[in-house]
């Protein structure tokens, strides 16, 4: 006689036993087999069933599992204990503590990585470098990552104006203390310049960010003027008297 019980997709959840790393203490797999059965819970029981013969000494069943129906306007066409999904999933979670977010939520971000950010930022970059790496987008700590990329760039605007600060105060320094000027003078300069050249090849980027970086900039660089000699605030320019083009041009020195 045809069975006419309808068809369900089960959603069962395994511990896998041996595959432990430094970072992530449990592997997990997800697996959905399709079956036939009366309700939801009783394709349940039949899924688990066929689990046993998937279980073994390194995979084992959570007792977790998750049901709906499957609906083909074309008839079955698939057997019982056909697999269609398996997934293994990294978590240093503990099977009860994965087993409460996975209930009816499939695969999520690891809450444990973004705890790991605030333990130990060095672990987390490696740990999010590897599930870069590997895909593994579940393992990603999207809110912390998003933080981290755009302080980079933060970081970046913030690099070439302190580094401009530095080379306009020498520039405003060798223009109105002449007596002084020295050697090391000179290659402060230099060197502010190659690594401003540096920050520009390296990040092209921040170009467009020059005007506005020269203008920040030149407020340090007066306060480095006053704070390393006698003259003050008031006695330098208000405004920066250099062009970009002369600011960063080794062969420029202010008469």
């Amino acid at each position: 006689m045809e069975n006419l019980e309808p068809w369900y997709g089960v959603r069962l959840i395994y511990q896998l036993h041996g595959l432990s790393e430094e970072v992530y203490q449990n592997v997990y797999e997800e697996r959905i087999l399709i079956v036939r059965a009366e309700s939801g819970e009783a394709a349940i029981e039949k899924a688990e069933e066929y689990s046993k013969d998937y279980e073994n000494a390194t995979i084992e069943y959570l007792g977790c599992a998750n049901s709906f129906n499957i609906f083909d306007e074309n008839g079955p066409c698939l057997g019982p204990g056909t697999e269609v999904l398996s997934v293994l999933q990294k978590s240093s979670l503990s099977p009860d503590a994965y087993l409460d977010r996975s209930d009816y939520q499939g695969l999520q971000p690891d809450p444990a990585a973004s705890l790991l950010y605030d333990r130990d930022f060095h672990q987390w970059t490696q740990v999010m470098a590897e599930a870069l790496r590997s895909r593994d987008w579940s393992g990603l700590d999207v809110e912390n990552l998003v933080e981290e990329v755009e302080s980079l760039g933060r970081q970046q605007r913030q690099e070439l104006r302190n580094r401009l600060g530095v080379l306009l105060g020498h520039l405003l320094k060798w223009q109105f203390q002449p007596a002084a000027r020295s050697k090391s003078w000179k290659l402060t300069l230099r060197e502010q310049r190659a690594q401003i050249r540096f920050l520009l090849k390296d990040s092209p980027s921040l170009k467009p960010y020059l005007d506005e970086a020269i203008a920040e900039g030149y407020t340090l660089g007066q306060l480095l003027v006053a704070k390393e000699t006698l003259l003050e605030i008031e006695d330098l320019p208000e405004v920066c008297p250099y062009s970009v083009d002369d600011t960063i041009d080794d062969a420029f020195l202010p008469k």
